[in-house]
């Protein structure tokens, strides 16, 4: 597909037309997904915790190496470098249950980690890890949310936390 040839033909509000769009989509059982071939998948699940681990040096040190050596390359089509970039110091997890199972699943979602890099800024680590626990630990859990699921072609059979998708496919507050 050439990315030159989609077009924004119109906006999805919040509510019931997103979740009419993403209902049929929306799986309870990665297995199942695996099972028909698929690689993408957002996750109905019962979230049990939402925490965090401290990245160690070497990590955060390899992650930073990996990034610059991607900044130097010369790029024909963009104007700029991209701009300079601080690994996030932490890792973000969900304990969750699904009809598999109970799994425990690292959140690659870059926006969790521009959340605490935003919430930190504001308050402080401490404090932001705090509010994260908050929203990601208990408010999206409690008003509803998916996970979206995808494998990479290197580990074809595991899946990673893609991202998270505040959705309630009543439209009311799921009771938990």
């Amino acid at each position: 597909m050439e990315h030159e040839s989609l077009r924004i033909i119109g906006t999805l509000k919040k509510g019931k037309p997103r979740e009419d769009l993403l209902t049929p989509f929306v799986t309870h059982s990665l297995k199942k997904e695996r099972q028909e071939g698929k690689s993408l998948a957002l996750l109905s699940a019962e979230i049990e915790e939402f925490f965090w681990e401290k990245k160690p040096p070497e990590q955060l040190e390899e992650e930073a190496a990996l990034f610059k050596q991607a900044r130097a390359q010369q790029d024909l089509f963009a104007s700029n470098l991209l701009p300079a970039y601080s690994p996030c110091p932490y890792i973000f997890k969900y304990r969750y249950r699904t009809e598999d199972g109970r799994f425990t699943g690292t959140c690659q979602d870059w926006e969790t980690d521009a959340t605490y890099f935003r919430l930190s800024k504001k308050m402080g680590g401490s404090k932001a890890l705090e509010r994260m626990q908050e929203i990601f630990g208990q408010q999206y859990p409690a008003e509803g949310m998916l996970l979206a699921m995808g494998t990479h072609s290197r580990f074809p059979e595991t899946w990673l936390i893609n991202g998270v998708i505040k959705f309630s496919p009543s439209g009311q507050t799921p009771l938990l």
